[in-house]
């Protein structure tokens, strides 16, 4: 059985293989991190920020987090 997990997302259209792989193991972490905090999936991160990131491919965390619609973690 194959895993089809981020190949009938919105907006993957237009994504190269390698942002395509970006997009799956973003999917992944976020229905595990969604599982362990008994979320939505979307609540943890949005479809159109999966691609946006994919597509952006930040190297750094400040890069990361100047994404529209990801916020800072709040430090306790």
């Amino acid at each position: 059985m194959r895993d089809d997990r981020g190949r009938r997302r919105p907006g993957r259209s237009g994504l190269h293989r390698r942002e395509l792989a970006v997009v799956r193991e973003l999917w992944t972490w976020r229905d595990s991190e969604a599982r362990a905090a008994n979320l939505p999936s979307r609540r943890v991160l949005s479809d159109d920020l999966l691609v946006v990131i994919a597509k952006r491919s930040p190297k750094t965390t400040n890069e990361l987090f100047t994404l529209r619609g990801l916020d800072r973690p709040q430090l306790r």
